[in-house]
């Protein structure tokens, strides 16, 4: 053979040899699936099913975003709080309501679906994405930061300086009757983490990290959505996966510039020049005993960031809806301000401890989360067989925990579409029935901290504006995205106080 036929023989064999491979791990991945389905369905045929296609499962009556919620949460209902659906070409889903199978599975289960792996090049193994000993060793590193008395009272001042902004941008839509929440709400909440979380404030400069993470945010949804970008190998050939390189790397800058300043700080004896404590202080103490890497560091604010911005500003914005849509429920909240404060205007800033007062505004956020929980449904894969008595859940099988479902069933909650916030005044709402920031080991972390900022942002809003239906009226066309969103957005009428 000549020289130039063996250069050209050679790309030829090592093309084949790739394709050989690929097909070698194809035809592997393919007889894991099968092997997987048989399992399941062996296991799974005493889960009551909906009628379906026996090709298209139950494509034709759960495809639409727009209705899934309703479809799904009706159907769980009658089907006694545990059915299984097949939306091709996903795997058959397990989607739980029932109390008692919530809470089994909850006890015993603490590491999420393998869904939550999508968001490991951001977020990396943090709170949110790390599974057994490691995330029970998190935990436990992290809960005295996020359960500290002293600061989340440090933190109302945030509260109070950013509530003011946000009133002052609302002023300006003064008469409007047609106002949509979402941005609002985002922007505050926003700005709130990256005060409390990092100890800066997003200013203009920080307009790409902003839409940076809201990038991010798109690209995760539409990993989850479209089937083959779950596939690594052919999510790097779309425009999402240079998206998100170019997010990260924002978001990475803005951290490490923010984080050696910190350790300066921290290598010069001193903490925060005297200022207020971020939670980015209390880790980098972690740093440097040696218990935190920077990247685990970055994996948790970084988390932080993602966990408590879309999630508070949803829930911001539809319990100011419920409150537009139910002028009496209204009233009373403003009658409890005025109980607190003797005044609706020229308060002087707010302490932790006025924001203690305010039980019926809690109970007010309680329901709107009810109706509107800002994650609808969160995943876990069960570490082994789960035993219901008449039927067994199998190991690794990941199952959905239907939050919105759950929130909307007849039998825990009589007229489950009204807003009723006296349902949580007694202590009479059932464990496991509602659980918006998630229940057990794995509840989130964050959840004080995010109720106290509801309440001091909604506290300042209706003191300052009377809300109301929008004109004209508007109902929110809800779908599951990363967290609970609406396709028409959050839409209220606003009026200022006199």
């Amino acid at each position: 053979m000549c020289v130039s036929s063996a250069v050209e023989f050679a790309p030829s064999v090592k093309m084949l040899a790739l394709a050989l491979s690929f097909l070698s791990v194809l035809l592997l991945v393919l007889l894991c699936f099968a092997v997987a389905i048989v399992r399941n369905h062996n296991y799974l045929k005493a889960v009551p099913k909906p009628p379906g296609h026996w090709i298209l499962g139950h494509l034709l009556e759960f495809g639409d975003p727009t209705d899934f919620l309703k479809k799904a949460s009706n159907c769980a209902s009658n089907y006694g709080g545990l059915m299984r659906i097949c939306l091709p070409p996903s795997w058959t889903v397990v989607v739980i309501t029932d109390r008692d199978v919530t809470k089994k599975i909850f006890e015993e289960t603490i590491d999420k679906s393998t869904d939550y792996d999508y968001f490991k090049p951001w977020l990396g193994t943090g709170l949110l994405t790390s599974k057994g000993d490691k995330w029970k060793q998190r935990r436990r590193l992290l809960a005295p930061c996020f359960g500290s008395l002293e600061l989340m009272k440090g933190f109302i001042s945030v509260f109070e300086t950013l509530g003011v902004e946000l009133i002052a941008k609302l002023q300006n839509e003064d008469g409007n009757t047609n106002l949509d929440l979402i941005p609002f709400m985002k922007r505050y909440t926003l700005d709130v983490l990256c005060e409390t979380s990092m100890g800066v404030p997003l200013t203009s400069d920080g307009e790409s990290y902003r839409e940076s993470l809201e990038n991010l945010c798109g690209v995760l949804v539409n990993r989850l959505k479209v089937p083959y970008k779950r596939i690594d190998s052919l999510f790097r050939l779309t425009e999402d996966y240079h998206i998100q390189k170019r997010s990260i790397k924002v978001i990475d800058s803005f951290f490490d510039e923010i984080f050696e300043k910190k350790l300066k700080l921290l290598n010069e004896g001193r903490t925060n020049n005297g200022k207020r404590l971020a939670f980015l202080d209390l880790l980098m103490e972690f740093y440097k005993t040696g218990e935190l890497t920077k990247e685990d560091i970055r994996a948790e604010v970084n988390t932080i960031m993602f966990g408590g911005h879309d999630t508070t500003a949803a829930g911001l914005a539809f319990t100011l809806y419920t409150l537009a849509n139910n002028s009496h429920v209204q009233e009373k909240v403003v009658e409890e301000q005025l109980s607190i404060f003797g005044t609706l205007k020229n308060v002087p800033q707010q302490t932790f401890e006025d924001i203690q007062q305010m039980k019926y505004l809690e109970m007010v956020i309680y329901e709107a989360l009810r109706l509107y929980p800002p994650i609808p449904v969160i995943a876990r894969q069960l570490p082994n067989d789960i035993d219901l008595g008449d039927m067994v859940l199998p190991k690794d099988l990941n199952v959905i925990v239907f939050i919105y479902g759950a929130h909307h069933d007849p039998v825990y909650f009589p007229d489950p579409e009204k807003f009723i916030p006296e349902r949580f005044e007694n202590g009479e709402v059932l464990p496991f029935t509602h659980f918006p920031y998630s229940i057990g080991q794995r509840s989130c972390i964050g959840k004080k901290f995010g109720l106290i900022e509801m309440k001091s942002c909604l506290s300042k809003i209706v003191r300052n504006f009377k809300l109301l239906p929008s004109v004209p009226l508007s109902e929110p066309m809800l779908v599951h995205e990363l967290t609970l969103t609406s396709l028409n957005g959050v839409k209220i009428s606003v009026e200022r106080r006199e």
